[in-house]
Order: C-alpha cells, then structure tokens, then sequence
C-alpha cells in the first residue's frame, strides 16, 4: 500500500496551484495530527479550490480516524488487561 497518498504520479513541472493544494493537503493532515479540529473545515475548502479530489481529502481524514481508533483499541486493551479479576 502506498504510503503517502497526497502525491499522484509526478508530473514534469508542478503548477502553482499543485503546489498549494498539497499544502493545505499537508496543513489539513497537520490540524488533524494535532487536534486542530477548527482548521480543517477552511483547509478542506482551500484544497478543494486548488484542486484536490475529495478522495484525497476522504483519504487523509480515514487515515487519522483510523489510527484514533487504533490508539482507543490499544489503551482500551490495556485497560482490560489491568484489571483484577472478579
């Protein structure tokens, strides 16, 4: 699987607006990495006008709600493994 997905097949010479879409596409990932929820509704938008599929956008917010989820799961289990028996 591919790492990262922001990037599409290079192409020869970036555009500007390429350039500015996989900004707000790595500002959004940073908002969500650092719990800047209110952010991301503008960066969301501001990738979109440059250009971002949303399944670019779709893919970096699945990729954080995942890895959330995996942390919850983790300390969950580690919770349960913790407690004393009844």
């Amino acid at each position: 699987m591919e790492r990262n997905l922001i990037f599409k097949k290079r192409k020869k010479r970036s555009n500007p607006d390429e350039i500015l879409k996989v900004t707000a596409l790595v500002y959004l990932k940073d908002a969500l990495a650092t719990e800047r929820f209110e952010e991301c509704a503008e960066l969301i938008v501001k990738a979109k006008e440059f250009g971002a599929d949303p399944s670019e956008i779709n893919s970096i917010i699945t990729r954080y709600v995942d890895q959330v989820r995996t942390s919850l799961n983790s300390a969950a289990d580690n919770k349960a493994k913790n407690r004393l028996p009844i």
